[in-house]
Parts: C-alpha cells; structure tokens; sequence
C-alpha cells in the first residue's frame, strides 16, 4: 500500500495499519510512540524532496527527482464570453456544493467532489472544464434515455 491518505486523524490511520498487523497498532497510543521514536514496523514515510535518482555508476552521485517548484501568479483577465461562463459556472458550483454539503450522504459526498474537480478543471483551461461538462451531459442524456438500464446498471455494481 503506498500514498495511502489517512486525513491526518491518528485513529483512522492506526485501523488502517492494524490491518497488517493488529497487535502491533492496538490503540492510539502505539502509534504515537512509533512516531514519537520514529521507528515503525509497517510504513516509512518519504516526502517527495527527500527523493532522489539512483546513484551514477560512475561518480556515484544522485540528483533529486524532483525539481524545487516555483510558482508566480500571472495577471489575467476574462472577458465576454469567457466571463459570462466563469460567472454561470461559479453559481452552478457554488448552489450544488450548498446542496451536498446540507446532505450527508454518498452521493452529496460525489457531488462536492465533482464540483471542486469543475473548478479544478476551469483553473487549468476553459477547454478542460467544458469537456468535463459535456461529458456530465452525455451521461445524464443516456440515463434519462433509458431510466431502467440504468437502474439495472446500479443493481449490478
């Protein structure tokens, strides 16, 4: 198991541990110590700037994997068009996230995760976010198509 998230709540991540090993991660408490000192059976933890490549045959030198991450905000504008889309797509993410968030439910939680992926994805490019929501569309248009094949589809997952 690798880059297994835990959310940062010791409790969830001693559960997921006891499953390779349940005496060793009985409480909370083993956890912590093994954290405290350092030493654990189970993980080892590597962030990515600790990462390098393996060593030259040669000199027997090593560089790191990754490279040290520069970010500069760049001033834009939109305009339009692609304002007009900006705005529509802010308060279509904005009212379903208020809707998923006065649920607790699965499918809120799916909801709230689509809808930051929207905003992800109109970060990265109009483009992205526009095929993300034409592909929504393709899959609610098949479902309303065909209310009952998808019903079937749901039964069998």
């Amino acid at each position: 198991m690798t880059a297994t998230p835990h959310k940062g709540d010791p409790e969830h991540f001693r559960r997921f541990l006891s499953r390779l090993d349940r005496d060793v991660y009985a409480g909370v408490s083993s956890l912590q110590e093994a954290m405290r000192v350092k030493s654990a059976p189970f993980y080892l933890r590597r962030v990515k700037e600790a990462l390098r490549t393996f060593p030259d045959p040669e000199t027997g030198s090593t560089k790191p994997l990754f490279v040290k991450r520069v970010v500069r905000t760049s001033a834009f504008e939109l305009d339009g068009e692609e304002f007009l889309f900006y705005e529509t797509l802010t308060r279509y993410v904005r009212d379903l996230s208020a809707k998923a968030t006065a649920q607790e439910s699965p499918a809120a939680r799916a909801l709230g995760f689509t809808m930051a992926m929207l905003q992800r994805r109109f970060a990265s490019s109009a483009f992205a976010v526009r095929r993300s929501l034409e592909r929504m569309r393709e899959r609610r248009q098949k479902i309303l198509e065909d209310p009952e094949k998808h019903r079937k589809q749901l039964i069998q997952k």
